[in-house]
């Protein structure tokens, strides 16, 4: 009667324990976790029970932190801002074309006597 209760009511306590658990550092967080894990595993099925959900809901968590540090979400990007990329490269080929067409060749490929290639560019 009595020291199922009491059981019970430490068990819960320690899960509430583990559920403060935290750290700003991700690492650091799983560390705790991962000890608090080897502490609890000894004390049996019916400690594990009450416990060990505690520390799995924990690292779901934590793996969401992690997951959205390392990868973000990418951000929606309007599409008026799509656009000017675009017309950023159509600019850039246009006046890498009028260059080219300009000067005859951007650069040219001479061989010295040795036969080495010496790439020089047009003035």
């Amino acid at each position: 009667g009595g020291d199922i209760a009491h059981f019970h009511m430490e068990q819960s306590l320690l899960a509430k324990l583990v559920q403060v658990l935290d750290h700003d550092d991700t690492d650091v967080a799983y560390q705790m976790l991962n000890v608090a894990r080897r502490h609890i595993a000894p004390g049996g099925a019916a400690r594990i029970a009450v416990t060990l959900p505690a520390i799995v809901f924990d690292a779901l968590r934590l793996l969401r932190r992690v997951q959205k540090l390392e990868f973000p979400e990418p951000v929606a990007v309007p599409e008026k801002e799509k656009e000017e990329p675009e017309k950023l490269q159509e600019v850039a080929e246009e006046e890498t074309e009028e260059a080219t067409d300009e000067n005859g060749a951007l650069e040219e490929a001479k061989e010295d006597g040795d036969g080495e290639k010496n790439d020089v560019v047009a003035d």
